[in-house]
């Protein structure tokens, strides 16, 4: 049996109540690895089939319902991990910010899931780098322990790594990384105040503009 006509599946990868994940491939080709799977979680069933799953995730190959179940078949993304890309790359801070802010675009789309995906969703994806270009690969692994709290301290994790992971601290002013710190350290203490990712976006992109890049 062929998933969406073209996938095949190879081994279980993980499972739970909510759904089975199974690692597959193309049926022309057996090293193009994908992600395939199904939802059953009644909740996330019924968030899913309403919404075109192409227009939130970009590495999204198949979605569909199948009885009262969703079927999702995700691609791996291709490039370096984050940090051995800043490891690697002599990258200055207004490069840093502007990439923060690719992120936090790219996930805010998670806001019109609903909160399990969504906060499921950021906890599990990795970022990954590809031609000076942010790419995620977008694993839907659901757990119902999952708070947004968490999600804003995984964001607030993120953005530490891309601000200073491999940065020369010494090129800039001592107030300048003083502010970054400090925008990251409230971004933990202050969580209860946000209750979607654009939110946060939108607060970073203020801080950028105002409290840096027009200075």
């Amino acid at each position: 049996m062929w998933v969406g006509g073209k996938y095949s599946i190879l081994k279980m990868f993980h499972t739970n109540e909510m759904q089975d994940v199974f690692i597959g491939c193309h049926k022309n080709n057996s090293q193009y690895l994908v992600l395939i799977n199904y939802i059953r979680d009644e909740t996330c069933v019924k968030s899913l089939e309403a919404l075109d799953m192409k227009e939130i995730s970009d590495n999204i190959l198949y979605s569909n319902k199948e009885e009262d179940q969703i079927v999702i078949v995700t691609e791996f993304k291709e490039g370096y991990k984050l940090e051995d890309y800043l490891h690697n790359s002599h990258l200055r801070l207004s490069t840093r910010m502007n990439m923060i802010l690719e992120y936090l675009d790219k996930i805010s789309k998670y806001d019109r899931l609903n909160e399990l995906i969504r906060n499921s969703l950021i906890l599990k994806s990795q970022i990954l780098v590809n031609d000076k270009k942010l790419s995620i690969n977008e694993f839907i692994f659901i757990d119902h322990r999952v708070e947004f709290k968490d999600v804003i301290g995984k964001i607030q994790n993120y953005i530490r790594k891309i601000l200073f992971t491999g940065l020369n601290l010494e090129e800039y002013e001592v107030r300048t990384i003083k502010e970054m710190e400090s925008y990251i350290h409230n971004l933990g203490i202050e969580y209860e105040k946000y209750h979607r990712i654009q939110e946060i976006f939108h607060d970073f992109k203020k801080f950028y503009l105002y409290k840096w890049a027009l200075k």
